[in-house]
């Protein structure tokens, strides 16, 4: 059933049913609070969706709010070093960055990134997220010659991880990256970062 709501939500998102998807969020979030207590995962875990919707329905200050609470619960719940500690954090991180928190935004960021680092390997998708997000602040900051070294290093996880083969919605960070790459600039000339296998994504 969780894993049905799930997939929902996560439609609904892709689709841009952002309406849709805040609704289901909070049923899920009432739902789990009755079921499992507020300082359970699966609370967090709906607070982490609901966020998601809140933010891309325009209440960015609300989406920090939310991400902060369910970081908070994760912490709690599942110690400091988990790999959902880490989610949170990076989620948190682009939602401050959304509200021109940059120097909160690096620090989680940076945080989750070695986190994700110690915990799953260097050559998981999860440190290609943190990695594309932290080059992303970096980009948007004008350090392009550090962003550009961390965006090849996502894209090289992320043809490591995912096959051309491989479903596209799988290759996000590194086809984002690919896009943050052509737009960027700095002293290093684009034309070295080749694009991620499957279709090249457009300007």
């Amino acid at each position: 059933m969780l894993a049905a709501v799930d997939s929902s939500f996560h439609a609904l998102m892709s689709r841009g049913s952002y309406r849709r998807a805040y609704a289901l969020a909070t049923r899920r979030l009432e739902t789990n609070r009755r079921r499992f207590g507020e300082e359970a995962p699966e609370t967090a875990a709906a607070l982490a969706d609901l966020a998601e919707a809140t933010y891309r329905r325009g209440d960015r200050e609300g989406a920090v709010a939310l991400h902060a609470k369910a970081l908070a619960i994760r912490r709690r719940a599942l110690g400091n070093r988990h790999p959902l500690v880490a989610e949170s954090m990076n989620a948190l991180g682009r939602a401050e960055k959304g509200v021109q928190h940059v120097v909160r935004a690096e620090s989680l960021h940076t945080a989750a990134l070695a986190l994700r680092r110690q915990l799953l390997g260097n050559g998981s998708p999860e440190v290609a997220e943190s990695l594309y997000d932290l080059a992303n602040l970096h980009r948007n900051r004008g350090r392009f010659d550090l962003a550009f070294d961390l965006l090849r290093e996502a894209l090289r996880i992320q043809r490591a991880a995912f096959p051309p083969d491989a479903p596209s919605s799988r290759g996000r960070p590194a086809r984002s990256a690919w896009c943050a790459c052509r737009r960027g600039g700095g002293s290093r000339p684009n034309p070295t970062c080749a694009p991620p296998p499957g279709p090249t994504p457009s300007s």
